[in-house]
């Protein structure tokens, strides 16, 4: 993929701001598909984590310290990085802790323990993390679960759903956007209705600041689609035919409530970065609008990712639209 790519300023604010603000987690878990960026930043990541040098408000190494020179010549003794080999279908259990006759005394499990070597911390990368077996997955478990000191993974997987839940559960997830389809729109020939929340989100964001009461007011369609509880059961406690109708009709509402507002958080995400791309193009992104922009994108990205977890739609965007009105 190409060097330091622009779409992933966003992902890399966020990160510069999580350092600034000394609020790194142990764990995270980049999900996307390839040529996302995930290995690229985990190295940009793991780079600054090991620089002893770095710049405090930026994620990015020195390139000149010992350090440094050791991650340029692959040989820094407190990076660890695992990757499913070519000619397996997993990620070998002895990657993680060792073959039999030395199992627990070696792998990456046991060397993320040991104390760093020339840097104040050990940083893991771990590719392929949605092609580990349980077996696997459970030994990574009770490092995620009990961390060494001075230790952060980074995981990298393609496919989120084959991530064992025990994992995503205790790791931040970060959610890098298609190469593909990140300076896109999102398409708006699917339905009338994802056109119709493709325009009510230009008309939001087209206002300077943003006006999430209008951009709520025309979303109101998408509120509607997440359908409710009332629509789960039937009063006709002798009619399981209708009830079963019932409620797959409006599990399939909701189910176009989370399609919907997924559509209208991409949009979002998409135009706010777009205007941080024009800031920056003048020098101006590191000003309050820049701020405020920045602030956006971190809540729309949280959005995103619960909009993954199954949460209610219509709650879900009452909340979001509530906080967008609190940063604009």
């Amino acid at each position: 993929m190409d060097e330091n790519p622009s779409r992933l300023d966003p992902i890399v604010e966020r990160f510069r701001r999580t350092l600034e603000r000394g609020r790194l987690a142990t764990t995270y878990l980049f999900i996307g598909p390839v040529g996302a960026g995930k290995l690229w930043f985990a190295n940009l990541l793991a780079g600054r984590l090991l620089c002893q040098q770095a710049d405090h408000q930026a994620v990015a190494a020195c390139g000149v310290c010992q350090s440094c020179l050791l991650l340029a010549a692959g040989s820094h003794p407190d990076l660890l990085h695992v990757a499913k080999p070519a000619d397996k279908s997993s990620l070998p259990i002895a990657l993680l802790i060792g073959e039999k006759e030395r199992r627990g005394r070696e792998g990456l499990c046991h060397d993320l323990g040991l104390r760093p070597a020339i840097s104040t911390r050990r940083v893991a990368v771990i590719e392929d993390a949605d092609a580990m077996k349980e077996e696997s997955a459970n030994c990574l478990l009770k490092t995620l679960e009990e961390p060494p000191p001075r230790s952060v993974l980074l995981l990298i997987a393609e496919n989120e759903a084959r991530v064992l839940p025990t994992i995503r559960s205790r790791s931040q997830v970060v959610r890098f956007p298609d190469p593909a389809s990140a300076d896109e729109p999102a398409a708006a020939n699917e339905s009338p209705q994802v056109e119709e929340v493709l325009n009510a989100v230009r008309s939001g964001l087209g206002r300077e600041p943003l006006d999430p009461v209008l951009l709520g007011r025309a979303l109101e369609p998408l509120m509607r689609a997440g359908g409710s509880k009332a629509d789960d059961t039937s009063s006709d406690a002798d009619a399981p035919t209708t009830q079963s109708a019932a409620q797959a009709s409006a599990k399939k509402k909701r189910a176009s409530g989370r399609d919907l507002l997924r559509v209208a958080v991409d949009e979002v995400i998409r135009l706010q970065h777009a205007e941080l791309m024009r800031l920056a193009a003048r020098n101006e992104h590191r000003t309050p609008a820049g701020d405020a922009i920045y602030r956006r994108l971190e809540r729309s990205m949280v959005a995103a990712e619960e909009v993954e977890r199954n949460a209610n739609p219509g709650t879900l965007l009452q909340a979001y639209l509530q906080d967008l009105a609190e940063l604009a």
